[in-house]
């Protein structure tokens, strides 16, 4: 018997994901590796909390594999939520607040000390943002594994997305930004590196989270498996990129 449409998808979808846990695996190798040989404390880290961020990815994508019912009782619900929603919202957290770092250290390290879109200001409103929609889709999401969810939830979980996206985005631009001005050569090829990983997880969530919601092809899944690929990529790349900044020799006997 032939596989289905379907089933091919979900093994293609196995596959890629199994590649891009593999890169972040690699990436997190790296990451602890190259901590170790940094003397400077920026680059030092820069590499532990891309680490971090690398193994709450591999989290996410190993939940996002799990089968769970559409269909069960508050209770059983509240659990799945906690289970499998609170990995991402502490992942997603992980992310936007080591975009946030980056753009404070980039800034620190332009020699004219640019401030772009006023970050040191504009981060307070829109942290305020993101963790409202972290609220927001927690009280929400138990809702959504009943028989008949309430519009409040669908509405909530539709609301949750661009109340972390919009300032994901504009931190990403600032980011971008960031990596343009920066005057020292490797800070401004990790930041560059590390700011396309961060677009291409944001093209993931909008994927993810809002086409599939609407219109699903399986077209569209490989699409996205591809997208999570290259930020997996991306990420680790931007990990590597600071291998050659304070390596640490070891001290030769004479």
């Amino acid at each position: 018997m032939f596989p289905t449409l379907a089933d091919i998808s979900y093994y293609v979808t196995l596959i890629s994901y199994l590649i891009a846990m593999g890169i972040l695996g690699l990436g997190t190798y790296r990451a602890f590796k190259i901590r170790r040989a940094l003397a400077h404390p920026i680059y030092r880290s820069r590499a532990l909390w891309l680490a971090l961020v690398a193994v709450l990815y591999i989290i996410v994508l190993f939940t996002d594999l799990m089968p769970y019912p559409n269909q069960t009782n508050l209770v059983t619900a509240t659990l799945i939520t906690l289970a499998v929603t609170l990995p991402y919202l502490v992942f997603a957290f992980m992310m936007f607040s080591s975009v946030d770092r980056t753009i404070l250290v980039a800034i620190d390290m332009d020699l004219f000390r640019r401030n772009t879109f006023q970050w040191p200001r504009l981060r307070s409103p829109v942290y305020a943002s993101v963790l409202g929609s972290f609220f927001l889709i927690l009280v929400a999401n138990p809702f959504l594994y009943l028989q008949n969810p309430p519009l409040w939830a669908t509405t909530a979980d539709l609301a949750f997305y661009p109340l972390f996206l919009i300032p994901l985005v504009i931190s990403a631009i600032a980011l971008a930004l960031s990596a343009r001005r920066s005057m020292e050569s490797t800070m401004k090829r990790f930041v560059g590196l590390f700011s396309v990983s961060v677009a291409f997880f944001i093209a993931d969530s909008i994927l993810f989270n809002y086409v599939y919601y609407f219109y699903y092809t399986p077209a569209l899944q490989l699409v996205d498996n591809l997208v999570i690929i290259a930020a997996t990529y991306f990420l680790y790349r931007a990990i590597t990129s600071l291998t050659p900044l304070g390596r640490v020799e070891p001290l030769v006997a004479t």
